[in-house]
């Protein structure tokens, strides 16, 4: 038609965007030279610019603030190139995660940090001094400080899903002692102060935070031994339920009808029918039965009562409804449960014994 409007595309040739990726990638270069040399307050954009030998239009068309130079550059040396694409998702963190042996799995986030620090040079104390005089770059080091937590925590965390932790070490503690060792400060006072090389201090860290985090006799990692023990019914009128049960099928022993709880092995499990007044003795928090209240209790066994209390702080730290805290049912017995998505009370059980043998 010819009143049409047509409207204008914007072209852009992939070699306009390698040119202007390099010219970005020298400005960044320039400044961390010039940062390095002469500290954060003392570099301008002119200073910059000129370093870089790029005009000083270019240098703020392209990060607009002396922070954003720095940020963009704290940026492409931590990632390692100029993709937006955050730690956690880079193939060299992914591999950290990946690895199913703890000892390697350690080893290598001891030398993905190795490989960044060469990278990074002395440019965290830039950073550093930088943030307390700059607003912009004060946020920034409180999150490189929070994401290299994180990062490091999610390690624990996976060395934690593989029961591959030393024992009685949690995931908090652990990833504090992880966080801790592999901190740059850490590497900087024993490289930059005392000077170590940065493979004698791989070598250390590595070797340290491998005994620190993992048990000392390695079989020890392994699974955590969980094991479906007992399926109950609780009933309202015990004599009606054990009828019920003999008449499907179920040896329920003679007497049981006068019993306010009764068990009965059935192959690698044991089935239990218990009175409602039976089942508030052992779950301080149960409420009368009523619509919606529990009638099927899954009981699941865990080698520890420490084992138990770890599912436990797993579960509920994962957003599961707990039923009710770890408890002392005997001075033997350890019980805690949880609701599964669909409202289903879980016991976890657990013998005291095995811990004080």
């Amino acid at each position: 038609m010819a009143d049409e409007v047509k409207g204008t595309r914007r072209y852009e040739s992939p070699v306009r965007r390698e040119q202007a990726a390099a010219t970005r990638l020298r400005i960044l270069e320039a400044a961390q030279r010039l940062f390095e040399r002469d500290g954060y307050a003392r570099t301008t954009m002119s200073a910059i610019a000129s370093e870089a030998g790029v005009s000083l239009k270019t240098v703020y068309l392209a990060f607009e603030t002396k922070s954003g130079v720095l940020r963009a550059l704290w940026h492409l040396r931590l990632r390692g190139d100029q993709e937006e694409v955050p730690v956690g998702e880079r193939p060299w963190f992914r591999a950290v995660l990946d690895e199913p042996d703890p000892e390697r799995k350690l080893r290598l986030d001891i030398r993905n940090a190795k490989v960044v620090r060469g990278r990074i040079g002395s440019l965290l104390q830039v950073l550093r001094d930088a943030a307390s005089a700059d607003p912009e770059i004060g946020a920034l080091w409180t999150r490189i400080q929070t994401e290299f937590y994180e990062n490091q925590r999610g390690v624990v965390e996976d060395l934690h899903a593989r029961n591959a932790l030393r024992p009685g070490l949690d995931v908090t503690r652990a990833a504090d002692i992880l966080w801790a060792l592999n901190h740059p400060v850490v590497y900087g006072l024993l490289v930059a102060e005392r000077g170590w090389t940065s493979d004698e201090h791989e070598a250390w860290l590595a070797t340290l935070v491998c005994s620190e985090l993992l048990p000392s006799d390695p079989s020890q990692t392994r699974p955590v031994a969980l094991e479906l023990y007992m399926v109950g019914v609780i009933v309202e009128d015990m004599p009606r339920a054990v009828e019920f049960y003999r008449r499907l099928g179920v040896a329920v022993p003679v007497g049981a009808e006068t019993q306010e709880h009764v068990e009965i092995p059935m192959g690698g499990l044991t089935f239990f029918l218990s009175t409602a007044s039976a089942n508030a003795t052992w779950d301080p928090a149960r409420t009368p039965l009523a619509p919606g209240g529990y009638r099927i209790v899954l009981e699941f066994y865990l080698e520890t009562a420490e084992a138990l209390d770890a599912k436990y702080e797993e579960l509920t730290g994962l957003g599961y409804a707990s039923h009710c805290a770890p408890y002392a049912v005997t001075p033997e017995l350890r019980f805690a449960m949880v609701d599964d998505p669909d409202g289903n009370t879980i016991l976890m059980s657990a013998s005291t014994e095995a811990a004080e043998q």
